[in-house]
């Protein structure tokens, strides 16, 4: 008997008034909650490594040391930015079609549609394609 789990959207989503409950094994709908989490904070992490930079690339102060160690941070951006988009398609690929196949398509119609295939392949994109991005910004 599949027990009550509660799903709470990941903290860049504004909060319900009621968390949504889904009638389905915890371990697959927690896993995916988890790693939705785990994937939209690694890109606010990438955000926030490149905001702190400022416009580094166009001031004419910054030493070549300095526009180095900056080019490396860039760098760790969108590795971070890749880890985040592998983490998503992994959540689309494997743990969603198991999630789905343990519990059947109906069971999930009340789940969130961030926590869909579809939904997470089309942030795995988009989160892919910001990598460049930041890449071109190491490069003026």
């Amino acid at each position: 008997m599949p027990s009550l789990c509660v799903v709470r959207p990941p903290a860049s989503f504004p909060l319900p008034s009621q968390p949504r409950r889904l009638a389905s094994p915890c371990s697959h709908a927690e896993l995916t909650a988890t790693l939705l989490s785990y994937a939209l904070c690694l890109t606010n992490q990438a955000s926030s490594l490149v905001t702190s930079l400022g416009s580094y690339e166009i001031a004419s102060s910054v030493t070549t040391t300095a526009l180095k160690v900056h080019d490396e941070t860039i760098n760790q951006a969108a590795d971070t930015l890749c880890r985040a988009s592998g983490i998503l398609m992994h959540l689309a690929e494997v743990v969603i079609p198991r999630w789905e196949a343990a519990v059947g398509l109906d069971a999930l119609r009340a789940r969130p549609v961030e926590m869909s295939r579809e939904v997470t392949t089309a942030l795995a994109k988009c989160v892919l394609s910001l990598a460049p991005v930041d890449l071109d910004r190491s490069h003026p």
